[in-house]
């Protein structure tokens, strides 16, 4: 939970209604609208589809038409003005609730040492071509969001199969290994950090950056599905990858490929699936967003999550 006296909790915290209900004693329309949006958009969608119903029923009655074709045109109307009144209920919406912003720290100037972040693209396997798609698309990632705290993990399963392991899948792996140390040679580089020596002074550290990684799990066999696959599929991989962070789950990965040291170092996921691209410094607003402190998450005694 959030530090009780930090001011985020009043200004984007569950304080906010507290705060607005002192400042507007009266609220206007928007505050009503924003304390029950389920129903405002089903009464405004209602109100609108009725309005176009019967503006098309009375210039039907004014052209002459009797009391059954009247009301062919108004159940046609009500089909029909549904879908218009919804688009022109959300378009209102989108003007009188605007999305609630995420509180985020800047990271404009590079994400910091304790904030190391792991882009972790969740895929299976099933040809070569497939697999110089999918590291092509996680070099475009890195090229938009260059960061020397970032790294970017291909979190690959093999596709499934009657067998735990098929003829094929040696040198599918293979090339998916030799394609992520091909990215790593293109893009590694030395990065100066800004460190304490052991008195407590400034100094400076060369690393040598690689910023490309494949985790690569065995297929096991799976009762339900009939079949040997990943275990517990896209959950599974992320389950997987956490135990791996965590520093006891690097035997759930048949291959590693790329550098696997610092992981332990990471502090943030940011999980992708094979179609999701990652916007220009997307990453850094993301990881500045999983930073602060009213985002950071709550465990109970036992380590799970709070609601």
């Amino acid at each position: 939970h959030p530090p009780p006296r930090h001011n985020g909790i009043s200004l984007a915290g569950p304080g906010l209604a507290a705060l607005e209900a002192r400042l507007q004693p009266r609220p206007g329309l928007t505050a009503r609208v924003r304390h029950a949006p389920l129903a405002a958009q089903i009464a405004a969608s209602a109100l609108f589809t009725l309005l176009f119903a019967a503006a098309l029923v009375l210039c039907a009655r004014q052209q002459g038409a009797g009391l059954v074709l009247q009301f062919f045109v108004g159940l046609l109307a009500l089909l029909g003005g549904s879908s218009l009144a919804r688009a022109l209920t959300d378009m209102m919406t989108s003007w009188l609730m605007p999305p609630a912003s995420t509180p985020r720290m800047d990271f404009g100037d590079g994400i910091p040492e304790d904030a190391q972040t792991l882009v972790a693209v969740s895929a299976r396997l099933t040809n070569t071509t497939q697999v110089d798609a999918l590291c092509r698309d996680l070099e475009v990632r890195y090229l938009a969001n260059r960061d020397p705290r970032l790294r970017f993990c291909l979190l690959a399963d093999l596709a499934d199969a009657k067998t735990e392991t098929m003829p094929e899948d040696a040198a599918m792996i293979a090339h998916a290994a030799g394609a992520i140390e091909a990215l790593n040679r293109r893009h590694a580089r030395e990065h100066v950090f800004s460190v304490t020596d052991e008195e407590g002074r400034p100094a400076t550290q060369r690393r040598r950056i690689e910023a490309f990684l494949l985790l690569l799990r065995p297929r096991v066999w799976n009762d339900g599905e009939q079949a040997w696959i990943g275990r517990g599929r896209r959950r599974g991989q992320l389950a997987d990858l956490n135990a791996c962070l965590a520093g006891s789950g690097r035997e759930r990965f048949a291959t590693i490929a790329g550098n696997s040291a610092g992981l332990a170092e990471i502090r943030y996921v940011i999980a992708l699936d094979a179609a999701t691209d990652l916007p220009r410094d997307a990453a850094r607003r993301l990881a500045g967003a999983m930073a602060h402190p009213l985002n950071q998450p709550g465990l109970d005694a036992r380590g799970a999550g709070l609601p």
